[in-house]
Order: structure tokens, then sequence, then C-alpha cells
């Protein structure tokens, strides 16, 4: 896939390594999910930044492993967040680093634990580039019952367009980079994904999930992390904080 965009663009992948710590003991959250994820993080189209974020000494020694083999072939960061840090946190601080150590004017972030189409990062640019999207994101193919080995040749028609935020997958230009920001108060992942749907939308930006671009999750537990008083925590603040119940 070609997108028309001049070749001297750069786009930079954020990756949370939330997980991925020595105290955390979750089943699949390892080297070899961040391999999967690698294999086809990249445009066809312009160049790429990798900017990997994790703990203050505490992340996972297999993954530091893999991350400093890639950094020697240059374009790619490590920064940290403090140690126990929220997903909310590694987001912000890699969206930061991003800002400021790059010029590139699209922003990806992808979770280290999903498996992308060789087209899925140039079908979100090609949108991005349209400038009409605050925040677009992808739509997980294993929803659907799509298995691992049909994922690299699914292909939706027609393609459909759903309004929400997947925090597994989504980008943003930079002109609305300093409206995406999280709020660091929520513990669960579905709190914030809808979160920052609404703050957005409450700044005037559209928010897309689309089927154009795919990806496919491991199924991680995430119970450990996001816990029952977590979520009934976070549906609090986010009732206090918007007006209304969400539909989750």
């Amino acid at each position: 896939m070609n997108i028309n965009i001049p070749t001297t663009e750069t786009v930079t992948f954020v990756i949370p390594l939330y997980g991925f710590t020595n105290d955390v003991n979750i089943d699949l959250l390892d080297y070899n999910a961040l391999r999967m994820t690698l294999l086809n993080l990249k445009s066809k189209n312009i160049g790429s930044y990798i900017i990997f974020v994790g703990e203050n000494g505490n992340t996972n020694i297999n993954v530091l492993n893999v991350i400093e083999g890639m950094k020697k072939g240059g374009n790619v960061r490590a920064v940290e967040t403090e140690k126990y840090s929220s997903l909310a946190m590694y987001l912000n601080e890699g969206i930061r680093s991003a800002l400021e150590l790059t010029s590139s004017n699209f922003i990806i972030c992808v979770s280290p634990f999903v498996m992308l189409q060789q087209d899925t990062v140039d079908r979100m640019i090609d949108i991005l580039n349209k400038g009409e999207i605050g925040i677009y994101s992808g739509f997980d193919a294993r929803i659907d019952g799509v298995s691992d080995t049909e994922f690299e040749g699914k292909e939706y028609i027609p393609i459909k367009y759903f309004d929400l935020v997947d925090i597994n997958l989504f980008g943003f230009h930079r002109n609305s980079a300093d409206n995406v920001l999280f709020d660091t108060e929520y513990r669960s992942r579905k709190y914030l994904a809808i979160d920052l749907w609404n703050s957005m939308r409450m700044k005037g930006y559209e928010c897309v999930n689309s089927n154009a671009a795919l990806f496919w999750s491991l199924d991680i537990d995430w119970s450990s992390l996001d816990t029952d008083s977590n979520v009934s925590l976070d549906k609090d603040r986010f009732i206090k904080k918007w007006r209304f119940e969400p539909t989750l």
C-alpha cells in the first residue's frame, strides 16, 4: 500500500512495557510477545523511530536484552517511568518523549502483545495524514474469532467505522498531540480508554476505530492489575468527572 505523503515524513512508535516488570507475572507477557509485535511494526513508505517505555530498574531482563540489541541499529530509544507506574503514566511519558526526541508528525502507540498486518501501519498513517481525525485506532480481529493463522490474510469488506478508542493500537497527528493526555488517576485499561475517548470528544476531536487497520491481540489476563477494586474506583471517578455512566 502506497500513501501519498512526502518520504521525508516519519512515524514514531511508542511501546509501553506495562506488565513486563520483575514484580508482575502475567502469562504471555514476555520477549516472545514483544518480538511478535515488532515483526510488522514499520512503514513501507516513510522512516520510523521506536520509543520503549519501561519502569526504572524494574523491567524484565529478557525484554531489556531485546531492546538493547535493537538500539545498536539506531532510531530506537528507551525511556523510563517511575517504579509501579500506571499504564497512563507509561503512555504519557512515551508520547512526551516522542514529541521531544523526534520531529515525527505521526505518533502511533502499540501494545507489546499485538500482531499487526503488513499494511496496518501505513493504513493508519494514510488516515491520519488527512487531518480529519483526532485519534485513529485499530480493530482487534480476535474479537470476531479470527485465529492467528488466519490473521495476515484477513480483510473486512465493507470497512466499518466505530466511535471509540482502542488503546492497544492508536495513533494521532502531532497537531493534536497536546490534547492526547491520559488521566493518571485511572488504573484499569478499559476506563483509561473510554476516558480518553470522551476527553477528545469534549475538545471537539473525532475518535475513529476501524477494521481497515487490523491487529490481533494475545489473550492476556489483566486481572492482577485491573482488579475489581481498581475497576470500581475507576467507574466512580469517571461518573464523577463526566456526569454519566459509560457503556463498556
